[in-house]
C-alpha cells in the first residue's frame, strides 16, 4: 500500500497557533495574583523569594512563612491603605471612560492596569494582616464631556498619582522590600506608560 503524503499545514494554522499561545499567556499574566515580571525579574537577577519580597503564591515557596508576617509601622500601614484608595480612583474613572467612548486605547489597557496594580496592593494587605478598604466610591466617577478632554483630566490625575507615591506612599515603604517593589514599579508605570499615553489622547 502507497503511503499516503502528508500535506503541510496550511500558514494560517500556524498563525492561529501562535496567536493563541500569546492569548494564553496574556491571560495567565492577567489571571494571576502576581503578574509575569516579578519571574522574569527573578529570573534575570538569580535571586529568590524569601520573607521579605515574596508576595501571595510566591510565598508558598518560602519556608517559615505564615500569614500576617508581620507588623508593619503605621505610616507604612496607611501607605497601603491609601494607594488601594488612589488605585481604585484612577480604575472608576477609566472604567467609566470605557463605558462613555468604547474600548478604545489608551483606557481600556490603563484600567486592566489599575486592576493589576490594586491586586498587588491587596496582595501585600493579606500579607501583613491589613483591612482591604472597599471601593464604594465606583459611582461617584465621572468622565468629560469629549474623548480628549477626559484623556487630559486622566493625564491630571496620573500627576496627582505620581506626586502622592513620591511624596506619601513611598518613603514610609522605604525599609519594607516588597512593599518599596510593588509602589515602585506601579509609580514607574504611571511615569513611563499611563502618563504619556493619556498626552498623547489629548
Amino acid at each position: 500500500m502507497a503511503k499516503t503524503k502528508r500535506t503541510a499545514q496550511p500558514l494560517h494554522w500556524v498563525f492561529f497557533s501562535i496567536v493563541t499561545v500569546i492569548f494564553v499567556l496574556l491571560i495567565m499574566n492577567w489571571t494571576f495574583s502576581i503578574p509575569m515580571w516579578r519571574y522574569f525579574d527573578r529570573l534575570k537577577t538569580g535571586e529568590a523569594f524569601t520573607k521579605q519580597n515574596c508576595l501571595a503564591d510566591e510565598c508558598l515557596a518560602v519556608s517559615g512563612v505564615s500569614y500576617p508576617t508581620g507588623k508593619l509601622t503605621s505610616e507604612a500601614e496607611k501607605s497601603i491603605v491609601d494607594a488601594i484608595k488612589t488605585e481604585y480612583k484612577s480604575l472608576n474613572q477609566y472604567t467609566k471612560a470605557v463605558s462613555r467612548f468604547g474600548v478604545n486605547r489608551p483606557f481600556s489597557m490603563i484600567s486592566r492596569s489599575k486592576e493589576m496594580n490594586v491586586l498587588l496592593l491587596k496582595a501585600l494587605a493579606d500579607k501583613y494582616g491589613i483591612k482591604v478598604p472597599e471601593n464604594t466610591d465606583a459611582w461617584k466617577a465621572t468622565v468629560e464631556d469629549t474623548f480628549v478632554k477626559t484623556c487630559k483630566a486622566s493625564s491630571d490625575l496620573e500627576k496627582e498619582t505620581i506626586t502622592l507615591y513620591q511624596t506619601k506612599y513611598i518613603p514610609p515603604a522605604k525599609d519594607y522590600e516588597d512593599i518599596s517593589l510593588v509602589m515602585n514599579k506601579i509609580l514607574s508605570t504611571s511615569q513611563n506608560r499611563h502618563l504619556p499615553a493619556f498626552k498623547l489622547c489629548q
